[in-house]
């Protein structure tokens, strides 16, 4: 599966989503189907931001350890975590991972809205009935 950015996610979801008058019967057969797909989304980006997370540890304590041991003087831990933090490496990996959470936290998101969309397609409905006075 190919995972997508976060703006194609909102871009797939504003064209999934869109709920027509003339369309709520087709759209209403396929919320299950949409709910596959971003559920999988969801554990897809999950998994992701997981193993984007195990990395960035890995890469602050390889970083932290360099600062402690190799450096000229020895450092305090609060000056080790300081460089850790501000390492070019760290920083950039830390941004990295933090753009997927962005990306879980929208996909959870959306997958926790889809079970309440039958019951906007179920008022739209009643809403035409009471409009068309059936």
């Amino acid at each position: 599966m190919k995972l997508l950015t976060l703006k194609e996610y909102q871009d797939q979801y504003d064209e999934d989503f869109e709920i027509s008058r003339t369309k709520l019967i087709q759209f209403s057969i396929d919320l299950p189907i949409l709910y596959n797909k971003y559920l999988r989304y969801y554990y897809y980006e999950t998994q992701n931001f997981n193993k984007g997370e195990a990395k960035l540890k890995q890469l602050y304590f390889e970083i932290y350890y360099e600062y402690k041991e190799k450096h000229p003087y020895p450092l305090k831990n609060s000056e080790c975590e300081w460089h850790t933090e501000s390492d070019k490496r760290y920083q950039e990996l830390y941004l990295k991972v933090q753009y997927l959470k962005q990306k879980v936290k929208y996909l959870e998101k959306v997958v926790r809205q889809i079970p309440y969309l039958s019951n906007t397609v179920k008022n739209i409905i009643e809403m035409i009935k009471f409009e068309n006075g059936t």
